[in-house]
């Protein structure tokens, strides 16, 4: 805005120059006419009064140029600043929003990665417990199946089921743990969201 000021001081300092060229030219003309009059004895000063015309006309259409070029900038100016208040509305209303919810998107996924680790870890401890006391009801049968020579083949049935029982919590397990891994993953690529 300052510049745009500095310009249209430009503009009245080229309407200062031509009224000086008109004055300049009116001068001239004067000195012409008394030189006129004056015959032979005024002819050197008509040259000096056509070269301060020629002077002042060459000053009125530089003026004139100039102070359509101020106008050509003046207008750039103006459309600059139109321009620059589009920009900064558009960065305000939209990118501005888009990145705060950008941002709040990014905390939600966080939030959610965490939740998900937390849950995947929990049920990872609670299978092992849970593989755990298969395992320790597998040895009693089996201790138990040793031991009882009459219903054996009602024990081995029982260890057997069990057996299975206890290949389907390893299985669970193993599902947690890739679960959990995933969690894990998931929440790496959302910490790339963190601001």
């Amino acid at each position: 805005m300052e510049r745009s000021r500095a310009v249209e001081r430009i503009n009245v300092l080229s309407d200062a120059i031509l009224e000086i060229a008109s004055q300049t030219n009116l001068l001239a003309l004067n000195a012409a006419i008394e030189a006129a009059q004056a015959g032979d004895s005024g002819s050197g000063f008509a040259v000096v009064a056509e070269e301060i015309r020629k002077l002042a006309e060459n000053s009125k259409e530089t003026a004139t140029e100039i102070q359509s070029v101020t106008q050509q900038v003046l207008e750039s100016v103006h459309h600059l600043s139109v321009s620059s208040e589009q920009v900064l509305s558009f960065l305000d209303e939209k990118v501005s929003k888009d990145y705060d919810m950008l941002v709040e998107t990014g905390k939600q996924y966080n939030a959610d990665a965490r939740m998900i680790d937390e849950m995947v870890t929990e049920f990872s401890a609670t299978s092992q417990q849970l593989y755990s006391s298969v395992q320790s009801i597998m040895r009693a049968i089996n201790h138990v199946s040793q031991a009882a020579v009459e219903g054996a083949s009602d024990t081995m049935e029982m260890a057997n089921e069990t057996t299975l029982i206890a290949h389907r919590s390893q299985e669970v397990l193993e599902r947690v743990k890739a679960v959990k891994e995933s969690a894990e993953r998931l929440l790496e690529t959302v910490s790339l969201f963190r601001v």
